[in-house]
């Protein structure tokens, strides 16, 4: 049978009274991947090479990351320089979780890139904003919080330009989810 990852009160409920010798092999194998933590990384490091080209301007939104590397417990990551990038809660892993992005990047001169997160194609209140000037400027930018996710909720990144013919290279970054209750 596969290992469960569970919540905190399934975890209680189970060792609240051993007195009949009722907690399973099972149980205890659970108990350890859920103390394990739940949480999921997407990661870039030194990229110069992939660069999104002609980003979205406003309406209009862009998937930013396209990850080369990935690391989970209870979250399902999709990390690969040629697919949208996603993190995707995973069965029993509804919970509330810590985010974070953060990515260093170089653009198009002389223009200002909106990054924001998305929770199932729905864009969410976390974003950062930052504008790059001439020649060869590099911009590092940041989100982080808490935010509430059911099981199967799908998590990106998008990012748009303030013009169209716009370009990025995230040259590093890491997005990143840790489930906290």
């Amino acid at each position: 049978m596969a290992d469960t990852i569970r919540d905190r009160a399934d975890i209680l409920a189970l060792f609240a009274d051993n007195t009949s010798g009722d907690i399973s092999e099972q149980d205890l194998r659970d108990y350890v991947v859920s103390s394990w933590g739940v949480y999921g990384q997407l990661s870039i490091i030194d990229n110069s090479s992939y660069t999104q080209s002609s980003l979205a301007t406003s309406p209009s939104w862009t998937t930013l990351l396209h990850c080369d590397t990935s690391t989970a417990n209870g979250v399902t990551p999709v990390a690969t320089q040629s697919t949208t990038n996603t993190l995707t809660c995973a069965t029993g892993g509804a919970g509330v979780y810590f985010i974070w992005f953060v990515a260093c990047f170089t653009g198009s001169s002389n223009a200002t890139y909106l990054i924001k997160l998305f929770n199932n194609a729905v864009a969410t209140g976390f974003q950062c904003e930052r504008k790059i000037g001439t020649g060869t400027d590099v911009g590092n930018t940041d989100f982080h919080g808490i935010i509430t996710l059911a099981e199967a909720d799908v998590l990106d990144v998008r990012a748009q330009a303030d013009a169209a013919s716009k370009s990025i290279t995230v040259q590093s970054g890491q997005f990143g989810i840790m489930r906290i209750k």
